[in-house]
């Protein structure tokens, strides 16, 4: 029997984007699945890392920007 893996699902699962019943749907196959299950676990990490780094990324000085820009 051929199991249908919710790879698109993994990451709007992780984020709590998903409608109730798809959630368990994919709760229910991550329990089941050891493979989507690592690949959940790869996932929350790389959005954990992501989160983290987003909050040291600054705003762009758009009139230095446009400056170089005119001068090119």
């Amino acid at each position: 029997m051929a199991t249908n893996h919710p790879d698109t699902e993994i990451v709007p699962y992780l984020r709590g984007e998903l409608s109730a019943d798809e959630q368990a749907r994919v709760g229910a196959h991550l329990e089941g699945c050891a493979q989507c299950r690592d690949s959940a676990d790869a996932s929350a990490a790389i959005l954990s890392n992501i989160a983290r780094v987003v909050d040291d990324v600054r705003e762009p000085d758009w009139a230095q920007y446009r400056g170089e820009l005119k001068r090119k």
